[in-house]
C-alpha cells in the first residue's frame, strides 16, 4: 500500500504507473511538485471514470493501452535484455512508425527508456534504426527532451 505521505519531499518525479487499488490517487503524490502541479491540471480530481476513478487515475492506468512500443519500453528493465530487444523487435515488425508516436503525457519511447533505471543502449539503437532523427527531438509536456532524463539517471 502506498502511504499519504510516499513522495512527501519529492521534486522531480515524472514517470507513474499507478495500481488500480490506491482509492484515492491523487493523496499519496500530493508532495511531488512536479507531478502535482504539472500533470493534475490536465484532469480535474472531480471528474470520474465510469468506475468512479478519477480522469487522471484512468488516463494512467490506461497510459500504454495503444502503444506498445512505449509500453515495451517503459518495462523493459524488468525483462532480460534478450527478452526486451526481442518484443520490441516484434512490434517494429509489424508497426515501425509504433516508435514515432507520443503518449497522453507527450513521451516518445525514447523518453521512456531515458526514465528508466537501467536504460538499454541496445533498446535506443533499435528504436533509432525506424524513427527519424526529429523523434529523438520531441519535448514532453514539460519540456524535456529524452537527453535531459538521461542527464538526471
Amino acid at each position: 500500500e502506498i502511504g499519504q505521505l510516499a513522495f512527501r519531499g519529492c521534486k522531480r518525479l515524472m514517470n507513474v504507473a499507478p495500481l488500480p487499488v490506491i482509492d484515492s490517487i491523487l493523496a499519496p503524490f500530493a508532495g511531488c511538485e512536479c507531478l502535482f502541479e504539472n500533470i493534475v491540471d490536465w484532469w480535474s480530481d472531480e471528474v470520474t471514470d465510469e468506475e468512479g476513478r478519477s480522469m487522471f487515475h484512468s488516463e494512467l492506468m490506461n497510459r500504454f493501452q495503444d502503444y506498445p512500443v512505449h509500453d515495451i519500453c517503459s518495462k523493459q528493465s524488468y525483462f532480460s535484455r534478450a527478452k526486451a530487444m526481442e518484443e520490441l523487435k516484434a512490434v517494429l515488425d509489424t508497426e515501425p512508425n509504433a516508435a514515432s508516436r507520443v503518449d497522453v503525457l507527450e513521451m516518445t519511447p525514447f523518453h521512456l527508456l531515458a526514465l528508466s533505471s537501467k536504460p538499454r543502449i541496445c533498446l535506443f539503437q533499435m528504436l533509432q534504426a525506424v524513427c527519424s532523427r526529429s523523434v529523438m527531438e520531441l519535448r514532453d509536456w514539460d519540456g524535456c527532451l529524452p537527453i535531459h532524463y538521461l542527464c538526471l539517471n
